[in-house]
Formats: structure tokens, C-alpha cells, sequence
């Protein structure tokens, strides 16, 4: 009877609630709705930046802090890249997967204190293969590191208690411990790697080279306000989109989790999820920088009933009303209770905070508040100019899943 009424609670406060009652079969934006929005994300980032300042670690207060109780460490790269080779300890979840249900899984609470790094931490490992662009402007190559963007999204999400790695430390480290298939390398190809690393920056007597010069925050904001200016003429139609996808020299690219590609993606679209976004990686998948490069990601789809495609394009990004909810659910679980009550079993589960689907609350409910919208297509589009990729166009439309325009393909697709 619970799951029926959850279910139930789900459904009715889905997104057709916010939507006309009758809609036909090929639906685009409804007016004032949208779930792709560059302006809130480029606000948010600013907003982090100063966030963050006090919030960089050295290695040792980062091995410090992990040790504390309420701490995880978070490595939000792709899952194989994380099987492969991590720190010890750390706990998964690809950045491309972010979600408000994702991230409750993982991060017991608000108040957690959340240790992250990424590939740009650490050198001599392709398992950490460092993501930066090509040099186009002066002399400087765009660092893209996936810290980021991590942090901006868990802030975003409401989780603020962040630090962030900020050394740049060899995979050899004494002090690192790694879990993984690929945790034993050739000590050979190591030692080589710090010779040239030596040769390059100068004798170390620790393979600890210092603040990382692969994180470069205000190159990232610089970065994401010329991509602003791109954008704004970039943003397709639902029917733009597909004519653009029969040119030749065109191709859509999908840069969700692989396991949500898998079930269900727009057919013909190639996949690279935005976590493992490298010049190589790229350069697997998009022919040439004159490719035209068409994105779209969870946030342009939405269901008009409740069903298993929720699963394959689930929106991303909070409203206040459910970071409100889920903070007084949390408040009222410690809260002693009051008189005699009968024994709780040992076998008990405890109960969770109630699940709500982000943007599904009513405009009423949220307190003049407009939900954050966090779209995968707005950093991979920042990353892909990054690396030099340019032509690159956006699906800007909001569409029904089972409009008749669309094809898919997937595990999921009858």
C-alpha cells in the first residue's frame, strides 16, 4: 500500500501538472518553461568561485580530513575509469549522473563533508589522464578539469560542505593508496615518467609537484562566458535538430552516464560521456573540428505519464521546495520522541526522506523560487569549445518522448 501511494504521489506531481491538459503529439517548450538554463548556471558559478576559495586542500590535510567521521571522498569519473584505478575508500558516482535521488544514495546528509578530485590531481598514470585543451589562446592551454564542474553541481544541489584536492601529486606518492584493476603499473614506465616529469620541472624529493596548474577556475568562468555569446545562436528546434543530423558532415553526440545511453538514446547519436572528455577521447568520436557537433541531454525530454522512460532521461538539476523537504525530513528523523513507545526491531530499516521528482512541484510551492536547472548540455557545450571543437549546436527544444519526430534506439526501445 506505501509503494502505491508513493507511486501515486510521484505521478500526480509529474510534469504534466505544469503542462496543458491536451497535448499534441509534436510538443516543443511550453511558454516559460525550460529546463536548460545558461544564465542560472553562469550565476551559480560565480557564486562558487568565492565558495571555494577557502575550501583547497594539500594532500595531507585531504588524507586528514578523509579519515574524519561524516567525510566521503566522491570521485565522480566515469565508471570505468574509476574501476580502473581510485583513491582508497572513495566513494562513485559519474558526474554525469548527478541527480538529487543520485546523490541522496551516497551522501548520507547536507552536512556530510564531501573530499573530491579528478584526473588533473595526479600525474604519470593514464588512468588519470589529464583533461586539458588544445593551446589557442596565447601560450596557455584551457584547463578543463573535472573538479569543477563537480563542485558547482554539488553546491548546486545543496550539498556545500565540499573541499577540493588541490595539488597536482604523482601516482607514486607514498602516501596515496589506490584501489582498482590497474593499481599495479610498471614501476619501469613510473620511473621513466618521473625522470622526464624532473627533467621538465626540476628535481623533486617527493614525486609532490605542488598546486595543480590543470584547475584553473577562472579560466573555466572566462571560458564559460565567451560560450555564452556562441550559444546564443546555436539553440535548435526540435525540427532544426533532426534536419541537421541528415547532413554528412553532422553528428549528434550523446555525453550521458553509458548506462543510461544504453537503455535508450536518439538513433545514430555516438556517445562519449562527459566524464572521460579528453583531446584523444574526442578525437575518437568527432572526425574533425569543422564537425558539426548536435548535443542534447536528459533535461530537452520529458514523459507525459509515469513510466520506464523516466528512468532513461531523468532531469537534473532542484528545486528550494525539495532541498526544503528533504532537510526538514532529516531534521525530524533526529528528533527524540517523546514518551513510552514500543521497541523498534533490530532488523529495522530506517526511513528514508520522502523522494520527490525534481521540477515536478507547482510554481505555488515554491516560494517565488525558480527550480536550478543543471543540464549536462551546458558543460558539455563549455567543454567542447574548450577543446577546440566549435561547431557545435544545441537542441533547445523541451519534447514529449513519445513524439512521433523522434527515434531511438537502446535496450529499452520495443
Amino acid at each position: 500500500m506505501k509503494r502505491i501511494a508513493t507511486f501515486c504521489l510521484t505521478a500526480a506531481l509529474s510534469l504534466p501538472a505544469l503542462l496543458p491538459a491536451q497535448q499534441p503529439d509534436k510538443t516543443s517548450v511550453p511558454p516559460g518553461l525550460s529546463f536548460v538554463n545558461y544564465d542560472a548556471f553562469e550565476k551559480l558559478t560565480a557564486e562558487v568561485k568565492e565558495h571555494r576559495k577557502t575550501r583547497l586542500l594539500p594532500l595531507d590535510d585531504f588524507l586528514e580530513a578523509s579519515k574524519e567521521a561524516n567525510t566521503i571522498i566522491l570521485d565522480t569519473r566515469s565508471l570505468e575509469m574509476y574501476n580502473r584505478k581510485h583513491l582508497k575508500g572513495a566513494v562513485h558516482l559519474a558526474f554525469a549522473d548527478f541527480t538529487q535521488n543520485n546523490l541522496a544514495k551516497i551522501i548520507p546528509s547536507f552536512e556530510t563533508k564531501i573530499l573530491i578530485y579528478c584526473n588533473n590531481n595526479y600525474l604519470y598514470d593514464p588512468s588519470f589522464a589529464s583533461k586539458t585543451g588544445p593551446r589557442v589562446r596565447e601560450e596557455k592551454p584551457v584547463t578543463l578539469a573535472l573538479n569543477i564542474p563537480t563542485y558547482i553541481n554539488l553546491y548546486g544541489y545543496g550539498y556545500k560542505n565540499v573541499y577540493e584536492l588541490a595539488e597536482l601529486v604523482g601516482v607514486n606518492d607514498p602516501r596515496l593508496e589506490f584501489e582498482g584493476s590497474h593499481v599495479v603499473i610498471s614501476k619501469t614506465v613510473a620511473d621513466s615518467m618521473v625522470t622526464v616529469a624532473n627533467l621538465l620541472l626540476g628535481p623533486r624529493k617527493t614525486p609532490m609537484i605542488g598546486i595543480s596548474p590543470f584547475v584553473d577556475y577562472g579560466a573555466f568562468e572566462q571560458l564559460t562566458a565567451e560560450v555564452k555569446q556562441l550559444r546564443k545562436d546555436r539553440l535548435l528546434s526540435i525540427d532544426e535538430f533532426i534536419e541537421a543530423s541528415k547532413d554528412p558532415n553532422t553528428i549528434i553526440l550523446d555525453t550521458r552516464a553509458d548506462s543510461l545511453y544504453k537503455r535508450k538514446h536518439i538513433k545514430g547519436a555516438v556517445h562519449l560521456e562527459f566524464s572521460d572528455f579528453t583531446m584523444e577521447n574526442l578525437a575518437k568520436v568527432i572526425p574533425s573540428n569543422a564537425t558539426r557537433v548536435l548535443i542534447y541531454c536528459n533535461n530537452n525530454f520529458y514523459t507525459p505519464t509515469f513510466y520506464i522512460d523516466q528512468a532513461s532521461f531523468v532531469t537534473k538539476g532542484v528545486s528550494p521546495r525539495q532541498i526544503e523537504m528533504q532537510l526538514q525530513m532529516a531534521a525530524l528523523a533526529k528528533q527524540p520522541k517523546k514518551g513510552k513507545t514500543a521497541a523498534t526491531p533490530k532488523n529495522t530499516v530506517p526511513v528514508k526522506p520522502v523522494t520527490i521528482t525534481p521540477f515536478t512541484q507547482r510554481a505555488s510551492d515554491l516560494g517565488g523560487q525558480k527550480p536550478l536547472t543543471l543540464a549536462l548540455n551546458i558543460p558539455t557545450f563549455i567543454n567542447l569549445v574548450g577543446y577546440g571543437y566549435t561547431n557545435v549546436y544545441e537542441l533547445a527544444d523541451l519534447v514529449n518522448i513519445q513524439d512521433p519526430r523522434l527515434e531511438f534506439e537502446g535496450s529499452l526501445v520495443k
